[in-house]
C-alpha cells in the first residue's frame, strides 16, 4: 500500500499515516504448505497482505480485490519479484511464519483526505 502512496501522493508522508490494519490470519510451518492453506483467506482480502518470515527468508504478497498482484521474495541472498518469486514459494519448505492483514479501505481513504486536505 505504501508505494502506492508515495507514487500517487508526492508531499504526503506515508510514514505519519496512522491506518490500522487487522490480522485476519496466521499459519506455522512449511512455506509451500502454509501457503496454499492461506490461499482461501486472501479471496477475502479485499486490500491487505501477506507477510513470510522465517530464518532465511522474507517476503510479501499485495492483495487487492482478492487477488495476489505483487510479490516479493528475499531467499538466499536474493531478492525475487512477482512469478519468479511465486515459483520459488511453491518450492520452499522451509519453516515460516505467513500472517495475513487486511486494511479497511475507507478508514484509509479517510485519513488521506485528512493529510491531503489538512496536511495532518
Amino acid at each position: 500500500v505504501e508505494p502506492y502512496f508515495r507514487l500517487y501522493f508526492t508531499g504526503l508522508e506515508t510514514r505519519s499515516l496512522n491506518v490500522d490494519v487487522t490480522a485476519v490470519r496466521s499459519a506455522e510451518g512449511p512455506l509451500n504448505e502454509v501457503i496454499l492453506q492461506a490461499w482461501d483467506y486472501i479471496e477475502n482480502i479485499g486490500l491487505g497482505i501477506v507477510k513470510i518470515e522465517g530464518k532465511e527468508i522474507r517476503g510479501t504478497l499485495s492483495v487487492r480485490d482478492g487477488k495476489i498482484k505483487e510479490v516479493r521474495l528475499f531467499y538466499n541472498g536474493k531478492t525475487l519479484r512477482d512469478d519468479e518469486a511465486m515459483a520459488k514459494i511453491m518450492e520452499i519448505s522451509s519453516p515460516v511464519k505467513v500472517s495475513m492483514y487486511t486494511v479497511d479501505t475507507e478508514s484509509l481513504m479517510e485519513v488521506i483526505m485528512s493529510h491531503v486536505a489538512w496536511g495532518r
